[in-house]
């Protein structure tokens, strides 16, 4: 009968859902009223919409027994509960404070944001044990007073090593801490020792955001913050020294960064750290070619060129907030060397520019084509060396062969100084000065210049990029 009502109804709609969904359409009488639906109805016409990939929006009211046929894609159900508030701290965090007596007094003035567990982008690192800064001080108290030179320490916190250093005869010491509640903890040393202290409002990590800023609009904060600062000549004694707990490898570049151009902190002479790291970042800056890409970038290599290191001492990572979050090792899986590495612990470093950099390592007008030379190349530690190289210089690669390298062998498969060699022969053939690499690299500086890669990604944040959607899909 329905068939007859509605001849346009194909074949393929010959089923009670499908009458029923007609009936609805035309006659816009509510089918409740006037269709009755047994169970067994109502099972065949979801049946019959289940074969014909049609959702039926079949449904039951519970209340009046009444059904309602639509053909909308049914909505999820939601769940109207409150969602339970994030919890501010973490609990072993709060109790590890309650059980350092020393602590009560100044659990008021930490921010909120150290007080719980972090998985990853971890900006600011503080000193909280008064054991683990006696450490420090002990360690690096007679280098660091050395010479006279200004002391700065990144964020100071609660003043723990601030105070030691005072005591170990430091005279000049700059506390440079952007946090407004701990950096009332810095001005109230001041008073104490207010001929011997210089308290800073701003992020000596953040440098690079501080070049950034001054680069656009002609500002001089990086020259406020070092005012105190005497330049001395490169092969000079160092011309201050830094202290701090170090969150990331940002401001490392950027101090490579300032090596290269000659800009900011790098201008003034040869600075001396003092850092507190990871053990990640620490292998990140002193890998070698067999430590996975993940480690052995761009930066472990001009690192390695421009810097002496020495690890100093290995640390209690507890005595630091915030503390990590467990990570899954996963990515870990095939690097052995960092797998076994204890990460309950920090690493204390030495690190001083080379002091004979221009007359051993490079002339200052080849500085700025060795830093281009490796980012690029770098980029993926795949590339082929032979064919990157015939690229810049075509029919270069028999050279390369006669110094035993193959047309198989990888940037990454080369250390530091085979890097450096490789560089240095490249620059002495002649073809160089008109090869199209120099173009590439005032491409690049022009960039930069501009803004638009002054912090820009390079193959390093790449990786850093990989290592976190790792952590996702471990997560996930």
């Amino acid at each position: 009968m329905c068939i007859k009502i509605f001849p346009k109804i194909s074949s393929g709609m010959c089923s009670s859902y499908s009458v029923m969904k007609v009936l609805l359409k035309h006659t816009k009488v509510p089918l409740s009223a006037h269709v009755s639906t047994s169970p067994v109805q109502l099972g065949l016409m979801t049946r019959n919409c289940a074969q014909t990939g049609v959702q039926s929006g079949v449904t039951l009211n519970n209340t009046t027994g009444e059904e309602y046929l639509g053909t909308k894609k049914s909505k999820p159900v939601v769940n109207h509960k409150p969602a339970a508030p994030k919890e501010k701290f973490s609990q072993d965090i709060l109790e590890y404070l309650k059980s350092k007596d020393y602590l009560q007094p100044v659990l008021g003035f930490l921010p909120q944001k150290i007080l719980k567990r972090r998985k990853r982008n971890i900006d600011v690192l503080y000193t909280v044990d008064q054991d683990v800064a006696k450490k420090v001080v002990d360690l690096i108290a007679l280098d660091v007073v050395k010479g006279g030179v200004p002391v700065f320490e990144a964020n100071p916190g609660l003043g723990f090593i601030s105070r030691g250093l005072l005591a170990a005869g430091v005279q000049r010491l700059f506390l440079c801490e952007p946090s407004l509640s701990l950096s009332q903890l810095s001005k109230e040393l001041k008073n104490e020792f207010p001929r011997r202290i210089e308290v800073i409002s701003k992020d000596l990590f953040g440098l690079a955001k501080l070049d950034f800023q001054d680069n656009q609009d002609g500002g001089s904060r990086v020259q406020s913050l070092f005012c105190g600062v005497h330049s001395k000549e490169w092969h000079s004694d160092p011309v201050m020294k830094i202290i701090g707990v170090l969150p990331s490898l940002s401001f490392i570049r950027h101090v490579i960064q300032s090596h290269v151009f000659q800009t900011g902190i790098m201008t003034y002479g040869r600075p001396e750290f003092y850092l507190i790291m990871t053990p990640v970042l620490y292998f990140n800056l002193t890998s070698k070619p067999g430590d996975g890409y993940l480690f052995y970038r761009s930066t472990s290599v001009l690192f390695q060129l421009m810097f002496e290191w020495h690890l100093l001492e290995k640390l209690p990572r507890a005595g630091f907030l915030p503390w990590q979050a467990k990570q899954s090792t996963k990515k870990w899986a095939k690097l052995t060397k960092v797998r076994n590495v204890d990460r309950d612990c920090m690493y204390l470093v030495k690190i001083i520019p080379r002091q004979d950099f221009f007359k051993t390592v490079v002339s200052g007008d080849q500085l700025q084509p060795l830093w281009f030379f490796v980012r690029h190349h770098l980029i993926s530690r795949k590339s082929k060396v032979i064919p990157q190289l015939e690229k810049w210089i075509s029919g270069c690669g028999p050279r390369i062969i006669m110094d035993g390298m193959t047309i198989f062998t990888e940037f990454g498969d080369l250390t530091p100084q085979e890097i450096l060699s490789l560089f240095h022969k490249f620059v002495s053939w002649p073809e160089y000065p008109v090869c199209p690499f120099i173009a590439s690299m005032e491409t690049s500086f022009m960039k930069m210049e501009s803004g638009t890669d002054i912090i820009g990604k390079d193959s390093d944040d790449e990786a850093e990029e990989e290592e976190e959607e790792e952590e996702e899909d471990d997560e996930s």
